[in-house]
């Protein structure tokens, strides 16, 4: 990743609101995604709704 032009998005307390993570990022054309919150994990499925998650 060049950081020179990475596009951080910056957020946090989603609250089990994971689409819009996905929405913003596809908006801002971010690079990286940075939560810094509450994501609201609310089953043991619920991360699987990531797009494109490292974990």
């Amino acid at each position: 990743m060049n950081t020179k032009n990475t596009r951080f998005l910056l957020i946090s307390d989603t609250h089990g609101k994971l689409d819009i993570i996905n929405d913003l990022a596809f908006q801002t054309k971010a690079d990286a995604v940075i939560h810094t919150g509450d994501f609201g994990f609310y089953n043991n499925g619920s991360y699987e709704r990531l797009v494109g998650q490292d974990l």
